[in-house]
């Protein structure tokens, strides 16, 4: 096949995205494996022993989550020189999907046990709070499901192109999927919606319980978990807007992949 000086500068400017991507991925995959490892003692001695509750359980799953999805992803979207039939490709993208919400939903119910603590509200309130979040996550959960069962449907017919083979690329993935743009733009507001209340949420509790406390602000957040409250809910806002905005800045695009 010959490409044009234009078609070619367009392939040349995509590869080098990819690799950056590549990259990106692999380090924050290496600190994250590096945070596992140095804080595995104090798992061991700090959770193991406790029952079977929601404590423990949340806690594992955001442990252990992540670290499933992320070596599934670095199978198939990091350079292996290794190809997988069009089912592996299909397996690990669904089963990687499955596991990234677990992650993202078993953090997010953290926070808002973590926000529900600090607030001390009355329980109508709380009510409130709950049911507003897993309206949301549900509907966005349902607004994605039309992509992944179209996409369910194409895995036998995927074949790796020429191209990912020679960058060394074990599966291939579509851009977009016909007929299912209109739902993806629905879970991308929903989870922008949710976003933001969780942020605004955070703020509000954190202004109502502080405004007359003494002390240095940093002393308060590091004591009272505002380290993981004021981490995690600019980048779940980062990532939902990334997402929403991804027709122009692309399905591969860095900031997606720094986000995720």
């Amino acid at each position: 096949m010959t490409l044009s000086p234009e078609e070619l500068a367009a392939l040349a400017s995509d590869v080098s995205i990819w690799i950056v991507q590549d990259y990106i991925e692999l380090s924050l995959l290496c600190f994250y494996l590096y945070y596992y490892l140095t804080t595995l003692h104090e798992e061991v001695s700090a959770i193991w022993p406790q029952k079977w509750r929601t404590g423990k359980i949340l806690f594992l799953l955001i442990r252990y989550t992540p670290l499933v999805f992320t070596l599934q992803g670095a199978m198939y979207d990091l350079r292996t020189h290794a190809t997988f039939p069009a089912e592996v490709c299909g397996f690990l993208g669904i089963f990687t999907y499955i596991t990234s919400r677990v992650a993202i939903i078993a953090s997010e119910v953290a926070l808002l046990f973590c926000l529900h603590a600090l607030l001390d509200a009355r329980f109508r309130y709380v009510v409130l709070i709950a049911a507003t979040y897993w309206v949301l996550t549900i509907g966005n959960i349902i607004a994605l499901m039309p992509r992944y069962i179209t996409y369910s449907k194409m895995i036998k017919v995927l074949l790796v192109p020429q191209l990912d083979r020679e960058l060394g690329y074990a599966c291939t993935w579509i851009s977009s999927t016909s007929g299912t743009m209109t739902w993806d733009a629905i879970s991308a507001f929903l989870s922008l919606i949710k976003a933001v209340c969780i942020l605004a949420l955070a703020i509000f509790i954190f202004f109502v319980r502080y405004r007359d406390q003494e002390g240095t602000l940093v002393a308060v957040i590091r004591r009272d978990g505002g380290f993981y409250i004021f981490t995690l809910t600019p980048i779940r806002l980062g990532a939902a807007i990334s997402n929403a905005l991804i027709s122009k800045l692309g399905d591969f695009s860095i900031p997606n992949t720094v986000f995720t």
